[in-house]
């Protein structure tokens, strides 16, 4: 019983998540197809990825800069906000490919604009989280570690150059 009262409560999240981001207007945070996508990328659903919203992410993201400013606003958004590990493990997995766009946008933003490091699932035992909440952490710090050198490298890069 417990453990489907966990799914239907991801799927109530989710859904309420998914209402409130299509009932946003555009602004220059904001762009709703981008956060409808993070919000599917990134569900409470334990069992599966939403690729085709990842993919919608990636290709948003490598086409224009506001829409990676949207971007890491609903990434950030949902990471500060979540206590499932199912959810930031999606959210670490979509940053680490958004890194892998070809955009200037994304290679100058050094560390990540939400912090993991301390991430601890609220919904399961402790005992039996650990596992989870550590690789959590650990995917966490070396996608922000990723971020950071790929920062220093373009401004060094820069210098060089002129």
């Amino acid at each position: 019983m417990g453990r489907l009262w966990k799914r239907v409560s991801g799927v109530l999240k989710d859904r309420n998540s998914i209402l409130a981001a299509s009932l946003a207007r555009k602004t220059a945070h904001r762009h709703p197809e981008v956060e409808l996508s993070v919000i599917k990328a990134t569900s409470h659903d334990d069992t599966k990825v939403d690729y085709d919203a990842a993919r919608v992410v990636f290709r948003l993201i490598c086409t224009s800069p506001v829409c990676f400013r949207a971007f890491l606003w609903a990434l950030s958004h949902r990471m500060e906000r979540t206590r499932s590990w199912a959810v930031a493990l999606k959210g670490v997995i979509l940053m680490h490919g958004a890194l892998g766009c070809d955009s200037k946008a994304v290679r100058t933003i050094g560390r990540l604009p939400f912090d993991l490091s301390n991430f601890s699932d609220g919904h399961g035992n402790p005992k039996k989280m650990w596992g989870f909440n550590d690789f959590v952490r650990a995917y966490y710090a070396f996608v922000d570690q990723k971020s950071a050198l790929m920062s220093v490298y373009l401004q060094a890069s820069l210098k060089i150059s002129i």
